[in-house]
Parts: structure tokens; sequence; C-alpha cells
């Protein structure tokens, strides 16, 4: 070991001579080295882990929202999904209506005609019970506010038709059965009058009939568009 001017010290390490001062010192250097080394290794393992962390969580973001994703994909394939089964069931109920209003809309339209044929047409039939049973059952299950009131005016127009026919039909057997009846003055003759109702049928109910029935179809078909 020299000394230096100026007072610093410098180690002679050629020739194998050192000194003391100067394997200290040496071994202090080296054992620093180390330590960066060692640190860098360290810092470098720890952002390449982190990295890898970064990815990881990267990846497990994007299965997160794939997952979320798909499964708001599933909600809103399921929702279409339901959505259609009601519209369907909406369309069938709908188209059942339909054929039956146009079924009991021709009876009434035919039934006790003015003029008749010898011997007289019979009227096309009505529905039977089961049918209109389930007709009614599907309007009032899956049908509009708006449809469930015009099918009941059109019905209840249905309605009185079928007591005017049944009521005329009643004065015309009563007519056959006592046709060499002669009122009295004072008798009540209304149980053979069967033109009254008859008037009744054509005049007021068959036109209440037909534009019930008219405005019923205009508005299922509005909203089967």
């Amino acid at each position: 070991m020299q000394r230096a001017r100026g007072g610093v010290t410098r180690c002679n390490f050629r020739l194998g001579r050192s000194s003391s001062g100067c394997g200290t010192r040496l071994h202090y250097a080296l054992r620093q080295g180390q330590r960066w080394q060692d640190g860098r290794v360290k810092t470098e393992t720890v952002l390449a882990m982190t990295g890898m962390g970064s990815t990881a969580l990267l990846g497990m973001a994007g299965i997160i929202a794939t997952a979320v994703t798909s499964s708001k994909g599933r909600a809103a394939a399921k929702e279409l999904a339901d959505t259609a089964r009601v519209q369907q069931r909406l369309a069938d109920a709908y188209i059942d209506l339909l054929k039956y209003v146009e079924a009991v809309g021709r009876w009434a339209q035919l039934v006790r005609p003015v003029s008749d044929t010898s011997p007289p047409r019979t009227p096309p039939a009505l529905p039977e019970p089961d049918v209109e049973h389930t007709v009614r059952a599907k309007v009032f299950g899956y049908a509009s506010a708006e449809v469930r009131t015009l099918y009941e005016t059109w019905i209840s127009s249905v309605v009185e038709i079928r007591k005017a026919d049944h009521l005329i039909g009643l004065r015309l057997d009563a007519q056959d059965r006592h046709s060499n009846y002669q009122p009295k003055e004072g008798d009540q003759t209304d149980w053979l009058d069967h033109l009254t109702p008859w008037g009744e049928l054509e005049d007021k109910l068959r036109p209440a009939e037909l534009e019930a029935r008219a405005s019923l179809i205009a508005q299922v078909s509005n909203e089967l568009r």
C-alpha cells in the first residue's frame, strides 16, 4: 500500500502484494458489488413476477369480463326467447279469436232471415261451447285490455241476437200449437207476436253485432302487425 499525494491511499495489487487495509477495502467493495448484483437480481425477479402477476390479473379480468358478458348475453337471449313465446301465444290466441268471431258473426247475420226459402234454409251452426270457452280463456289470458273490452261488447251483441232468435222461435211455435186460437177482448197476445222481436233483430241487433265485430277485428289486426 502506498500513500499517494493528497493523503489518498492507493493499493498496489501487482505481484500479489497487498496490505491488510487494501484487502479489507477490497473485500468490502466485493461485498457491496455482490449486494448490488443480488439487489438487481431480486429487483428484476420482482419486476418479472410483477409482470407475470399483472398478466395474470389482466387474464383474470378478461375471463371475468367474458363471463359477465356471456351472462348478460344469456339473460338477454332468455328474455328474447320469453318475449317470443308470449308473442307467439298472443298471436295464436288472436287467430283463434278471429276464426271464432267470423263463425259466430256469420250465424248472427244469417239466422232468422226476413225472407226465406221453402223449405226454410238451415242457418249456419254456432261453434261448440268448448270452442267458445277456449277462446274466452285465451282472450282473458293473453289479449290486451282494448281487445278484451271490444270482445265483451261484441259478445254481448251476440247474446242479444240469440235471445231474439229464441224468442222468435218460441212465438212461432206458439202460433203453430194454437193455430185455432181466437183472442178475446183484453187477452194478452204478446206470446204470439213474433214480428216485434224480428223487426228489432233486423233493425237494431244485427247492425250492432256487425259494428262491434268490425271494431274488434280491426283492433286485433292492428296488434298483430
